[in-house]
């Protein structure tokens, strides 16, 4: 992959935490690495003016550090990239947040549309910013999540069990419900596990629900303890458009991923990756079914 720059000092300026798994802060750490290897990089959430002047690039990863550092970066006239990992309008929208949250988080969107180069995760999300927004290539480059994981080799258990594992949150869009709704109607099964990471919960027969973990913690658990990863976002705007951090992290250690037939997945690829037509629970029963009859027959 081409990095998008070379030589630079690239500040990026993001809310972080490395002690937990999630979306954000695996992003952020991917990006710090990818762009390492060619620049410069400085990551913080404490910046000074004087961290900006001494600057090449401002790399804003969320909208209330963009709205608080875009006036100095136009002041100063120092370039900036706004890294657009979702459409978190839309995502507010979905999960039921204020009239005012929302308008605030479309008025950061098209400001940043119109002050910064935005970088996006996918071909569809370049795609459907130019169709939707008219918002020219040449403001906007793709950067897919830089997956460079250390090589881990899984272990064989011997419990005879199939591990699934589901790493996020229970939000709108990601369409945990069902899975767990698929999982309540293969209790009966004993050799079917359900563990779900970063979500609290009351464990079942055969769901297990673990406390988050730090992102190295959580790729021992992907090399050790787990057979597949599902992903069963139903099909909307956001989900079509926006790669999933689950995803990545699957792909990059080889495991079997049962996903929904999304476009972005399609992009994405790769010959690990089971596309299943929707994330209704019944396609979900007869994905996990089918893949768990495929693993005893090997």
């Amino acid at each position: 992959m081409n990095p998008p720059f070379r030589n630079l000092n690239i500040l990026i300026l993001s809310d972080h935490d490395p002690g937990r798994i999630c979306g954000h802060t695996i992003h952020v750490q991917y990006l710090h690495d990818f762009l390492g290897r060619w620049n410069r990089v400085r990551l913080t959430g404490h910046a000074r003016l004087r961290d900006l002047r001494s600057a090449d690039v401002v790399w804003i990863r969320s909208e209330r550090l963009f709205l608080r550092w875009i006036p100095f970066c136009a002041w100063i006239r120092k370039p900036t990239v706004f890294d657009l990992a979702s459409f978190p309008w839309l995502e507010l929208e979905m999960a039921g947040r204020s009239r005012l949250r929302i308008m605030l988080s479309r008025w950061t969107f098209r400001l940043a549309l119109k002050t910064a180069v935005v970088r996006v995760l996918s071909v569809s999300m370049a795609r459907y910013l130019k169709t939707r927004f008219r918002f020219p290539d040449w403001r906007m480059f793709v950067l897919p999540i830089p997956v460079c994981l250390p090589a881990a080799r899984r272990k064989n258990r011997m419990d005879g069990r199939i591990h699934f594992v589901y790493m996020g949150s229970e939000k709108p869009w990601q369409g945990f419900r069902n899975l767990i709704d698929a999982f309540a109607r293969l209790e009966s099964d004993p050799y079917l596990r359900l563990h779900c990471y970063g979500i609290p919960g009351t464990d079942t027969k055969n769901v297990r629900f673990h406390e988050s973990v730090p992102h190295t913690e959580m790729i021992r658990i992907l090399a050790d303890r787990t057979d597949a990863v599902v992903v069963p976002r139903p099909r909307n705007t956001v989900t079509e458009h926006v790669t999933p951090i689950k995803f990545a992290e699957a792909a990059a250690m080889g495991l079997p991923i049962l996903a929904t037939d999304l476009q972005v997945l399609r992009e994405a690829g790769g010959e690990m990756v089971r596309l299943l037509p929707d994330n209704g629970t019944e396609t979900l029963i007869r994905g996990i079914r089918s893949f768990a009859k495929e693993r005893k027959l090997r």
